[in-house]
């Protein structure tokens, strides 16, 4: 059965809720088939959701919120592969459907087929005349080795978030003979994936406000959740969930396996964009003045390029180093090192985001070149809490990735094959463990080369403004993890100024900087514009090539 309870100012109480299963269970008659399910809580099928309304009529919730949750169910699927196409209440494909979506590459890219999803199909339990399908995926890593599998619940639940809520949880124990038999034939399938720990999560969505902020993670049951920014949940909101058993592979995955899929995505996007901002390892020489720029954490260097791009104008060279975040911040520095050395500009400014400020900054008092330069974009120079992904802690790297979904600016939305190949990492890439709080850089006191160090402290007034996926979750997870200090809600402001001596403060979130009127004057005051030069190697097609020292 499954079990919400809130938490308003210190009292914690369960909230009603309604269970949907996946498949039919009753008479698909006029009447609203409300029934009671084996442990008493109400129950509801898929085809009459529309009865939710009503069944919630005294709550206050806004009609546009339910008509976004009806919406989304109505449009949506269990294994959509963005927000907009994916809902826990969404109806699970069938096994045709499945393969079609496969064919059609609905669920991989076909740019890139070595990550993502190895292979998908579903399990029927139960009767002939009432079979329940239990969705199951396997993940592939980057290399195509399995990196696990999942299997989903054929129930998920709906309950009401009263206004005021300030914290919540789902608790989920199976006890009826239907919930038995789906953890039975979810243990079984998984066992074809190897050795290895079978264990329980909820996968969850939330939607707050009146026109619908919306929050998508991952969490174990029981786990206690911050509610989003007060003024979202002033009115109260509606949570969904939905169990799903999963098994990682022993096998240890360092590398990004979305990286590759992420850059070709990008640059298909906009081809001749790769012509006009190369990727460094396309750059057989340059000269005069050029910038390169160093994305963050899970990114790539297009949006980033573009942005720069806007504020210094077409003449000026913009370059990108595309890299590997999953990686140690040293190999990655060596290699922009390596990258940096053959070139004859005159100077080079680095400018760089959020992670990218730590390889750009070792890099640069590394490289033989005489005159480079780094401009850095709420780099965390004493950590994040963020990076810390300590069992299943609701911080850490696989939060980011939950809460990232849609966020724009660095991240791209985010699959949900993504998420979960994510979550079934289990040990922190190095990459990602070197910013934990308490990790330091080589250098005691300002890194050498840092001209400029931007830092955001995000007012309230500001936060605000914002709406967009996952926004409000990390609005969320912030406050649990600073403990009040000024963040940009990813990275603290003292940990971004990189102890230079005139920091940039900024009213913005993470990421958000290049929006920012005093960012562009910051950047347009240090780099000369039309200065320099690219020189693009012969062998150049403006995509990653296999065998390319990153891919």
């Amino acid at each position: 059965m499954f079990l919400v309870e809130i938490r308003q100012d210190a009292t914690v109480r369960a909230v009603p809720l309604v269970v949907v299963p996946g498949s039919p269970r009753h008479d698909n008659g006029n009447t609203p088939p409300f029934g009671k399910n084996t442990d008493g809580q109400d129950e509801l099928p898929r085809e009459h959701l529309g009865y939710l309304r009503k069944y919630w009529s005294d709550a206050g919730l806004a009609d546009s919120l339910w008509d976004r949750i009806l919406k989304d169910a109505q449009l949506g699927n269990l294994l959509g592969e963005s927000p907009e196409s994916w809902s826990p209440l969404g109806g699970p494909p069938d096994p045709v459907t499945l393969a079609q979506m496969r064919q059609t590459a609905r669920l991989e890219d076909e740019a890139d087929t070595r990550a993502g999803l190895a292979r998908g199909g579903g399990i029927f339990i139960g009767r002939d005349d009432q079979r329940l399908l239990l969705p199951e995926i396997g993940l592939l890593d980057d290399d195509g080795e399995p990196l696990g599998a999942v299997v989903f619940g054929a129930m998920c639940c709906v309950a009401v978030l009263p206004a005021g809520t300030k914290e919540f949880r789902v608790d989920y124990l199976p006890t009826d003979i239907e919930q038995l038999a789906e953890e039975t034939a979810a243990h079984q399938a998984l066992a074809a994936y190897g050795q290895g720990d079978v264990y329980q999560m909820i996968l969850w969505r939330t939607y707050f406000g009146t026109n619908t902020h919306i929050t998508d993670a991952i969490t174990g049951p029981g786990q206690w959740v911050k509610s989003s920014a007060r003024s979202i949940t002033e009115r109260g909101g509606v949570l969904i969930g939905r169990i799903f058993h999963a098994k990682a592979h022993p096998k240890k995955v360092m590398r990004d396996i979305t990286r590759q899929k992420r850059l070709i995505k990008a640059l298909n996007d906009d081809p001749e964009f790769a012509r006009r901002c190369p990727d460094l390892l396309d750059i057989q020489d340059a000269t005069g003045k050029i910038v390169i720029v160093v994305h963050g954490t899970m990114a790539c260097g297009v949006s980033l390029a573009r942005d720069i791009k806007k504020i210094l104008g077409e003449d000026t060279p913009v370059g990108r180093f595309e890299h590997d975040t999953w990686l140690p911040v040293a190999q990655n520095a060596q290699e922009l090192v390596e990258l940096l050395n053959v070139l004859s500009a005159e100077q080079v400014t680095l400018i760089a985001h959020s992670r990218g400020g730590l390889v750009a900054t070792l890099a640069a008092a590394k490289t033989a070149h005489e005159d480079v330069r780094v401009i850095s974009l709420g780099t965390p120079f004493r950590g994040t809490p963020l990076a810390h992904a300590g069992g299943l802690s609701i911080l850490g790297y696989r939060s980011l990735l939950g809460v990232a979904r849609g966020l724009g600016g660095g991240f791209p939305p985010i699959s949900l094959a993504t998420r979960l190949a994510g979550f079934l990492v289990k040990d922190v890439p190095k990459g990602i463990a070197e910013m934990e709080p308490g990790w330091r850089t080589n250098f005691i006191g300002p890194p050498p080369k840092l001209v400029a160090a931007l830092c955001g402290n995000l007012t309230e007034e500001t936060m605000k403004r914002k709406d967009s996926y996952g926004f409000h979750a990390l609005v969320g997870v912030s406050r649990g993890a600073f403990n009040g200090d000024d963040n940009d809600l990813v990275v603290s402001t003292m940990s971004a100024n990189g102890d230079h001596p005139s920091p940039n403060v900024v009213d913005c979130d993470h990421f958000s900087y290049l929006a920012e009127e005093v960012v562009a004057n910051v950047i347009e005051k240090l780099v000369d514009k039309g200065a320099g030069k690219f020189q693009l190697r012969p062998s150049w097609y403006g995509l990653p090539r296999p065998g390319a020292t990153r891919i």
